[in-house]
């Protein structure tokens, strides 16, 4: 297949977006195989082939293989260069007025604040969640409100993992307060579990003291 697209040629943005959209596919194929290096070098070849393009189709095809890139770094265990992706993401496209660009940017600072807990920077973590809860405010969106309530979860299992337990509570407690009446399932779902997280909390804290 690829060498049908070096024949063609990838001058045209569609096709160019063709051959890497089938390149993030054999990308995620490999990943689920537990095949991570040649994952990344699939995703390596769009940037390498597509990340100087003027196109925006190009810039969103881009940023989602150097997000998917930091995905299976992460799951190499290897956090600080996913950041270093996910850092490359922001900073290509964090100014951007597109909306299939501004879309990416929470996803991506959601998974930088994963990476950097994983990597034990609950501080910096916090800051990230707190940035995309800033970015998330006026959500209405279904896909952009559960982002903001994954990010507030994400900032409460920081503050828990530095002993902050009462900071914890009190985010856990904004979810239940801000999102407790919404109607998407996936939002429902989420605040549920946190309110059964805070009630394990609050347990911990009462039995402690």
């Amino acid at each position: 297949m690829w060498k049908l697209f070096d024949k063609i040629g990838l001058n045209s943005a569609d096709v160019g977006v063709g051959f890497a959209k089938a390149k993030l596919d054999a990308g995620a194929k490999l990943r689920a195989q537990n095949r991570g290096e040649e994952a990344i070098a699939m995703y390596d070849e769009v940037v390498r082939r597509f990340g100087g393009a003027s196109e925006p189709k190009l810039h969103e095809v881009v940023a989602k293989a150097l997000i998917n890139k930091g995905e299976t770094l992460g799951q190499l265990r290897r956090y600080q260069e996913a950041i270093a992706m996910y850092d490359e993401v922001i900073r290509r496209i964090g100014n951007s007025t597109e909306p299939e660009l501004r879309r990416l940017i929470p996803h991506t600072l959601l998974r930088k604040g994963t990476a950097l807990q994983e990597y034990d920077r609950f501080e910096e973590a916090i800051s990230v969640y707190d940035q995309m809860v800033l970015m998330l405010k006026e959500a209405t969106v279904p896909e952009q409100r559960e982002l903001t309530v994954r990010a507030l979860i994400g900032k409460a299992t920081g503050l828990g993992a530095l002993n902050r337990v009462e900071e914890e509570i009190r985010v856990y407690d904004e979810v239940v307060r801000g999102f407790g009446d919404a109607k998407e399932s996936s939002v429902q779902e989420l605040v549920a579990a946190v309110a059964a997280e805070r009630g394990r909390r609050q347990m911990r804290g009462s039995t402690s003291a």
